[in-house]
């Protein structure tokens, strides 16, 4: 009688075991844990969706907004190699970053391995593009708005590979293509 019981309750146990990981694993390739997918980085500090996405722009070819429709830039004066923002203090007043918090960013047209972040002076974490600490700009007013393009120029809007966005080249009907040079 006592072996049976002993059978039963592992049989149980098990039974517990694996209902409890079927319920842990529910994520799902889109929204894995974050400790899973350290690539991927949360929301950006200057908007309240936590998504990257790769958005045809007529002029600039593909570029990357978050998911309220920003634009976001990449900074000529930052470094890729070690990624390092050099936007501090009244710069980014103008220009702020791009800063991961808690919780999942969700990607779309933006491969994960090209996402990253870095730890700026203040401690926050940036999100980075193909290695470039990326940034918002104050004076975009409405989604789709890249009037950061070319400011000072050193302000890009930034490709999903993390290049700077470029003029789209004309098509032989005069149209443009929506890829741009940068991507």
């Amino acid at each position: 009688m006592i072996r049976i019981r002993t059978i039963g309750l592992a049989a149980i146990g098990a039974t517990g075991a694996i209902m409890l990981a079927a319920c842990n694993s529910g994520y799902g390739s889109a929204n894995p844990p974050a400790q899973n997918n350290p690539a991927a980085p949360a929301a950006s500090a200057g908007t309240a969706s936590a998504k990257l996405v790769a958005t045809p722009n007529n002029t600039l070819g593909t570029i990357v907004t978050d998911g309220n429709g920003r634009t976001l830039y990449r900074f000529d004066k930052d470094t890729a190699n070690p990624a390092k923002s050099n936007c501090d203090s009244a710069c980014t007043a103008q220009w702020p970053p791009a800063i991961a918090t808690a919780g999942q960013v969700s990607l779309s047209g933006v491969a994960a391995n090209e996402v990253g972040t870095i730890t700026r002076s203040d401690g926050s974490k940036q999100i980075t593009i193909g290695n470039w600490p990326v940034y918002e700009y104050a004076g975009d007013a409405q989604p789709g708005d890249v009037n950061g393009q070319g400011v000072g120029g050193v302000w890009h809007a930034v490709t999903p590979l993390g290049k700077k966005a470029a003029a789209a080249p004309a098509t032989t009907d005069g149209s443009s293509n929506g890829y741009g040079s940068g991507y």
